[in-house]
């Protein structure tokens, strides 16, 4: 392949990725294609290459690419402007007001079985957490991972608890924690993520049901009082379950 090639494919794989960011819904290949004057092939080989590095995904039941988390996750590293930034944005500055407390977005990266900071607001109390967005994070610590993993497939949490190397007793009491979950949708932890903190959260879901992130508030334990996580496990369920409706889940 000549330099003078592999520019022009550069070229039309970034103008390819600005037609998913400036339509902002699904593309058939066909449809992309003609949209690009591009050939079919061409389109499809660009897309699947995409697809592989988790910048575009497709969806089997509509035949269509959708934005990938990983040009999510980028978007979140340098603007912070996605769509589920944009609709949860409100709810973590009430939530962070009534409780003087960081509140957090977190986003499942699914393809690499991972979750990364997306968005946080900081309360006004000192002590604040540092949150670094877009650090990738492993799923099965703390609520804002627990909540996600309790929603995915069988096999797919399995492996996640494998690859941490989880003895089997551990595994048995990730498993009951995360049958716990589906029922109440939604946990509170302490220093599993964040040491010296106390995590509640609650998984977003998406239009197919989903799990898609989870909305967390961690604090320093001390200031916790099981009062405050009574409350705001009440708040942060209803919060992302509000999310997830206007996403269209019907969870």
């Amino acid at each position: 392949m000549t330099n003078r090639t592999k520019d022009n494919l550069l070229d039309k794989s970034l103008k390819i990725i600005q037609a998913f960011v400036d339509v902002n819904e699904g593309w058939g290949v066909r449809e992309l294609a003609a949209a690009m004057n591009y050939t079919v092939p061409t389109t499809h080989r660009i897309l699947l290459q995409l697809k592989d590095h988790g910048i575009v995904e497709y969806q089997t039941d509509k035949n269509k690419y959708y934005i990938g988390t990983e040009l999510i996750r980028i978007g979140a590293k340098v603007a912070n402007t996605t769509p589920l930034q944009s609709i949860t944005k409100p709810f973590l500055k009430t939530l962070a007001e009534k409780y003087e407390e960081t509140i957090c977005l977190l986003m499942l990266r699914k393809d690499k079985k991972q979750i990364f900071w997306a968005d946080k607001v900081n309360g006004p109390k000192p002590l604040q957490y540092i949150i670094p967005i877009g650090e990738m994070q492993p799923i099965p610590y703390g609520g804002s991972g627990k909540t996600i993993l309790a929603f995915l497939e069988n096999d797919l949490i399995e492996e996640i608890l494998n690859d941490e190397k989880f003895t089997s007793t551990e595994k048995e009491s990730i498993l009951t924690q995360l049958q716990h979950i589906r029922n109440e949708k939604v946990t509170s932890t302490v220093s599993e993520r964040l040491e010296g903190s106390t995590g509640i959260a609650s998984p977003i879901f998406n239009h197919e049901n989903h799990p898609v992130g989870s909305l967390l508030l961690t604090a320093p334990t001390p200031r916790v009082t099981p009062d405050v996580v009574k409350n705001a496990s009440v708040d942060i369920r209803d919060a992302a379950k509000e999310i997830s409706s206007i996403l269209g889940s019907s969870l």
